[in-house]
């Protein structure tokens, strides 16, 4: 009888390459995972964009002083009478929300001498007959401190580019279970902590923590769902477990609409994510990782529980997985740690890696541009801040087709040239004519 080479070395002629080839590609093992995963990523859309409804645009003028308002005068009058005409931003002429003309009170009657150059607000009156309890008329930010609604949006993406360089290092080192534990848990102190800011710095540094730990859980998770599923279903998990993001996106208008209040909605949108915490029954280590890192013990307690949710023999599934972990080949393989600079190694690894780093880098630029800035639409906030959403729905499942059936690169490129024809396309439109809703 004739030993074929892969018996001599100890393989048997049906091994599994892959551990999803004892456990399943696809199962309830797989399935309650992205359940986790897809729930993870709401909140970080609900953080990430809800500055839109924290601090949106506001009507304000410079306020009335308290003669004014003891002389009963109203407040169309005041501005009729005090506040210059200027050109805004659109380039339309407009009422100042900055300045205005020294004016006196005499006799109960308002003078104002338009003569002399106009003078800066100390102290502003808002508009609340949209908007109700915003960040903007609690902390004044307007004016020369309306920069610090910017700054709150760029303090999120910082924690996010150290959420993706520290983070993924932690989980590479640490684990992706135990990384995303810790994340979770600083998001949600960091969250709950930020109701007790008594100014806006003190926001901003809790906000800081918020995004560090929840993008982490949010990136980690495109990891997590990679490594347990096999390569059939990698692009269905990756791509709809991105829908938890959309779904927030076009939740989101509507839970403002009804609570007015941005300290009422901030706790509304954090109470709700610690349920996050069933994690700890829910999401295991990786396989993937227990591989590289050895660990052999812990791996096949794993791929027996996994085995047994997804309803295979237990029987041959146990000796599979004994058959599969005592002959890998990196039983006996030592590996280094890794770091982020060896993306830069080889010359191929350097210039996809710079690729995709120039790819996220203007997808991202456009992306938070546009939805962080519906408010300038024009129209309805609610209705725009939606649309805006929605349409990332049907853009998902199109792709996702795309991307399985013609790979992914044909996906991105076309992606690419439609989302840049498209930006080319909205030069010709016309101002006031992008978003008719609301008018």
């Amino acid at each position: 009888m004739t030993v074929s080479h892969k018996e001599k070395k100890g393989y048997l002629m049906d091994e599994p390459k892959e551990f999803t080839d004892i456990i399943g590609g696809h199962g309830r093992f797989q399935l309650a995972i992205f359940i986790f995963c897809f729930f993870c990523s709401a909140p970080h859309c609900f953080h990430n964009l809800i500055m839109t409804f924290f601090a949106p645009n506001v009507d304000h003028w410079c306020a009335r002083p308290p003669e004014v308002i003891a002389a009963n005068i109203s407040v169309e009058e005041w501005k009729n009478y005090t506040i210059p005409i200027v050109k805004g931003r659109t380039g339309l002429y407009e009422s100042s929300q900055c300045t205005m003309y020294p004016s006196t009170v005499r006799n109960g009657s308002l003078y104002s001498d338009i003569s002399k150059e106009p003078i800066k607000c100390s102290s502003w009156e808002y508009d609340n007959s949209f908007y109700k309890d915003t960040m903007v008329d609690q902390w004044d930010l307007v004016c020369d401190r309306e920069w610090l609604i910017s700054i709150s949006k760029t303090v999120y993406m910082v924690a996010f580019l150290f959420a993706a360089t520290l983070c993924g290092q932690m989980s590479d080192r640490f684990g992706r279970r135990k990384t995303m534990i810790t994340c979770l848990i600083v998001f949600l102190i960091a969250a709950m902590l930020t109701l007790l800011s008594v100014n806006f710095i003190m926001f901003l540094v809790f906000r800081f923590f918020v995004a560090l730990g929840l993008t982490s859980v949010y990136t980690i998770s495109y990891v997590v769902l990679a490594e347990v599923v096999s390569v059939e279903y990698r692009s269905i998990y990756c791509f709809t477990f991105k829908f938890g993001w959309v779904f927030a996106y076009m939740l989101m208008p509507y839970i403002a609409w009804l609570i007015p209040s941005w300290f009422w909605l901030q706790l509304v949108f954090t109470l709700p994510w610690l349920t996050l915490l069933s994690i700890f029954w829910i999401v295991p280590e990786t396989p993937r990782w227990l591989i590289i890192r050895r660990k052999f013990t812990e791996l096949e307690k794993v791929l027996l529980y996994a085995a047994e949710k997804n309803g295979k023999d237990m029987k041959k599934a146990k000796a599979a997985i004994h058959h599969f972990i005592t002959n890998h080949p990196q039983v006996d393989e030592k590996r280094g740690n890794e770091t982020v600079l060896d993306l830069m190694r080889t010359p191929a690894l350097r210039r996809n890696t710079i690729n995709v780093y120039f790819c996220w880098f203007i997808i991202s630029y456009i992306y938070y541009a546009l939805s962080w800035n519906t408010n300038d639409l024009g129209g309805d906030p609610y209705w725009t801040f939606f649309i805006c959403g929605f349409v990332e729905l049907p853009a998902g499942f199109i792709f996702m087709f795309i991307c399985r059936y013609l790979g992914h690169r044909i996906g991105l490129l076309i992606a690419n040239v439609l989302a840049g024809l498209c930006l080319l396309a909205m030069i010709f439109v016309p101002p006031g004519k992008i978003n008719p809703i609301g008018q």
